[in-house]
């Protein structure tokens, strides 16, 4: 507990880093270096908003071309607040490579530890991409078992009315009068009692699945909505995925 406690005293002292400015080292012709620092500010323009997903789009279409300390460290920052704890571990580590006599770099390797803990301690992709599958499934068998459960009531209810025009034809021949009055309240009584009798039976097999069903669920906890764009990213690599 008291190793949990000090991690995130570690973590909320790491949130408190500020972003850097630019800073080019690298020369560059004017108009590239014009383009890098408007894509630059545009990528603090959606880290100030908390749009940091467009924040590491906008940082990492300039590391592609000129990475720098400050550019590789506010990555780090926008990967620490979207808690993806081991790319913003990895970016920090950048930071600390190209930067190795950073005035911060004892902060720095600090957080660094605290990313890589609480990096350890989130579900893999496996273990989340299993978990949205068991979602899944359990959403579909309490669809199927609502419908089977509506279906078999639905059956139920529609016996109940046969039962009763069973009911009454009875009535109606025991009152009849003549021979063939008889005779047509007898057939109409059948009817409607054979008919109450496969009502009955269907419903019942309907509302008996889908209680079953509703046993095998168990407890069932909706999905959450997975994000429309993520980035995956490392000082050498980058993935964009949409979800659709």
């Amino acid at each position: 507990m008291a190793r949990h406690h000090l991690s995130a005293a570690l973590l909320a002292l790491s949130l408190q880093l500020p972003y850097l400015s630019l800073g080019i080292s690298q020369p560059a012709s004017a108009e590239t270096l014009s383009q890098e620092e408007a894509e630059y500010e545009k990528g603090l323009t959606y880290f100030k908003a908390g749009d940091y997903e467009r924040a590491v789009l906008s940082f990492m279409s300039v590391y592609r071309i000129a990475p720098n300390p400050n550019l590789v460290y506010n990555i780090a920052r926008s990967f620490e607040e979207l808690k993806r704890f081991n790319e913003a571990a990895d970016f920090y580590t950048e930071y600390l490579k190209l930067k190795p006599t950073a005035s911060d770099r004892a902060q720095i390797e600090i957080t660094i530890k605290t990313l890589r803990s609480l990096g350890n301690n989130q579900p893999s992709t496996a273990q989340k991409t299993q978990r949205a599958s068991s979602d899944t499934g359990t959403s579909g068998r309490t669809v199927l078992m609502w419908s089977a459960i509506g279906v078999g009531g639905a059956l139920l209810a529609t016996g109940v009315w046969s039962g009763l025009e069973a009911s009454d034809a009875a009535d109606q021949r025991d009152a009849a009068t003549s021979a063939n009055a008889y005779q047509s309240a007898q057939d109409k009584m059948s009817s409607a009692a054979g008919r109450a009798d496969l009502l009955y039976l269907g419903g019942a097999l309907f509302v008996g699945a889908g209680l079953t069903l509703w046993m095998m669920s168990g407890s069932n906890e909706p999905a959450t909505a997975a994000a429309p764009l993520t980035v995956s990213a490392s000082p050498r690599h980058v993935a964009l995925r949409w979800t659709f």
